[in-house]
This record gives structure tokens, sequence and C-alpha cells, in this order.
């Protein structure tokens, strides 16, 4: 349970350098009218207490419980908390309507968009998905797969993930509740094959390094 809506409605957001605009819902009528799987309508339940300006009463204490591996010390879990007006995230990561992600292409991978829903094939996707396996959960918005909060993060699991490594269902560790295996603290690769599940220019398999271990 987050807090009260009413501060955030129709509020303007510019995330990842201001490019990717996200106008919040204007009421709880235009929430019902868009629907739960609308982009705008998941990131204002988020904001709802990960806004640390509008929605100062949220039940975030501001810090993560768990410390940041390797570095130390915590994250901030209010992501804005200017004293006054909308609050600015263009430090963080792109979400919302024009946050969607590309298939073909020499900078993307090789994918197909099924209804919104991502669907990996090809020399480009298919090994790095038997080693790691996808976990990211892109929504379906306007028959693109669109980013948003809840793609990369699973607010009911916090250091579990549930699903499938190297061909092997299971539970597997991960921090932030984050989806996937995620622990820097093995000092491992699986941090960064997190993040490559989507930028597949940055990943060794793109390159033809198909053998990095995931751990």
């Amino acid at each position: 349970m987050g807090e009260n809506l009413t501060p955030l409605y129709g509020k303007p957001y510019g995330f990842g350098g201001g490019g990717y605009p996200v106008t919040l819902p204007t009421s709880q009528a235009n929430v019902n009218t868009l629907g739960i799987g609308d982009p705008t309508v998941i990131v204002l339940f988020c904001l709802s207490c990960h806004d640390g300006n509008l929605a100062q009463g949220g039940m975030m204490k501001g810090v993560t419980v768990e410390t940041l591996p390797i570095v130390g010390g915590t994250a901030p879990t209010l992501l804005n908390s200017a004293a006054a007006g909308s609050a600015n995230y263009v430090n963080d990561h792109p979400v919302g309507p024009s946050a969607t992600i590309g298939c073909g292409g020499a900078w993307n991978w090789d994918c197909t968009n099924n209804a919104g829903k991502i669907v990996m094939n090809g020399p480009k996707s298919s090994i790095f998905v038997t080693n790691y396996g996808f976990a990211v959960s892109p929504t379906a918005y306007n028959g693109l797969p669109t980013v948003t909060c809840t793609t990369c993060h699973n607010q009911h699991f916090e250091t579990i993930y549930s699903g499938t490594m190297g061909g092997v269902a299971g539970n597997y560790q991960t921090m932030f509740f984050l989806r996937g295996y995620y622990n820097p603290n093995t000092i491992g690769n699986n941090a960064a094959q997190f993040c490559r599940q989507c930028h597949g220019p940055n990943a060794n398999e793109f390159v033809g390094q198909n053998t990095v271990p995931t751990t």
C-alpha cells in the first residue's frame, strides 16, 4: 500500500535524460480507464511510495535495507526529494510509453515482437538466453514491448528470483527486488548479464563470446 495518489495525478516527469516523458494519469477514473497494464499507471503506482517529493508520506524509509555490494553503504529508495514542484528523474532509467525495446537491426538483439512480448531468437540471443534466461518482463503497450519499473523489478520478491538459469528452473539469489540472478558479491559476471538482457550490443554474446560464465 502506497501514498495517497492525489498529489501525483497529472504530473509530468522526464526519465533517462529527459528524453522519455511520462505524464501520470490525471485521476482515479483515468487510472480505471487506462487499466493496470498501462505504463503510466505502473509508474504512478511505483512512485506512490518511491517519489520523495510529492509522496513524502510514502512507506519508504529513504535507504535500502540491503547494503550495496562491494562498495558498501545503502542506495536511496526515495528517487526524488526536492523541496517543491514536480520530481526530476532525468538521471533514472528510461520508463514509460516512449521506452520501447526494439528487435532487429545492427544494435538490437535477434528477437521478434509478438504483440508486445519479446521472443528471443537467432545467434545474438539464443546462447545468452540459454546461459542466463530471459528474466526481465516488458509491458505490452500499443503492440510494443515497453519498459516500466516492473520490467526489471518484482516488488514481491526481494532476494529470490524464481526462474530458469542455464536451462534449469529453480530459485536463485538476487538483490533489490531485481528479476533475475543478480549477486555482485560473487565478483562474477551476473550483474552485467542482467542488464545485457535488454542492452544487447554490450553483451558478450553480441561479439561472439559465448562462453563467459554468468556467476
